[in-house]
């Protein structure tokens, strides 16, 4: 199932801050409050899926077998998978679908 929302989920990485996370997703380091705001109680580790609050998108869980460029085209049919490949890694901590089998994940339309 393909949900349509307007909060994102980002999958942390290694050492990566809520400053890191607002400069990724919104392109503003300042907007970081608003990232812990909405993940308290969050540790902020690596692997931790964190809410992105106001980022439109789609969210799936990945299923067993499927790769990256079926995900991205189940999730967005009628589009070329390419369009979305730097979203999809980006939001993902650079994990391929076949990593994440059970995982929701966030790919945002713009």
């Amino acid at each position: 199932m393909i949900s349509h929302v307007n909060t994102g989920l980002y999958i942390l990485g290694p050492g990566e801050t809520a400053q890191d996370v607002a400069a990724k997703v919104y392109n503003d380091v300042h907007r970081y409050p608003a990232l812990l705001k909405a993940n308290d109680p969050c540790k902020w580790e690596a692997g931790d899926i964190i809410k992105v609050h106001n980022v439109a998108g789609r969210i799936a869980t990945v299923k067993q077998g499927e790769t990256t460029t079926e995900l991205i085209g189940r999730m967005y049919k009628g589009h070329m998978p390419h369009q979305f490949i730097d979203k999809y890694l980006l939001w993902n901590n650079g994990k391929l679908a076949e990593e994440l089998v059970g995982t929701e994940i966030f790919i945002p339309e713009r």
